[in-house]
């Protein structure tokens, strides 16, 4: 059996320069409207419940959940946001901040 960790500490969108701030706990929000997974900044968190992009299960959620913001956009009157080729993520950002995230209607 593997056993796989139970903590880690992360920060999405990060590179080597910021390590160090990032362990002198300077951290700040990350909120740009075309990060891939979201509004987010560094933390120390625990692997239970979170989101395994390379388990179906969680894949299926997102597809579910991006077809959700979808048709929420639609109804509203609104044009989902859109992934670049360029790497511009902000039709993902948008997804995971939509279904974790933002507060909405009840459904």
């Amino acid at each position: 059996m593997i056993e796989l960790p139970t903590e880690a500490i992360g920060f999405h969108g990060t590179n080597r320069d910021a390590v160090a701030h990032l362990l002198a706990e300077e951290i700040q929000q990350s909120d740009q409207h075309f990060e891939w997974l979201g509004s987010g900044r560094g933390a120390r968190f625990r692997l239970d419940g979170c989101a395994d992009l390379l388990n179906p299960y969680w894949q299926r959620e997102l597809a579910d959940a991006d077809d959700q913001y979808v048709a929420e956009c639609l109804a509203d009157g609104r044009a989902p946001a859109q992934n670049r080729p360029s790497g511009n993520r902000a039709r993902d950002c948008a997804v995971i901040n939509w279904r974790w995230f933002a507060p909405r209607k009840l459904r």
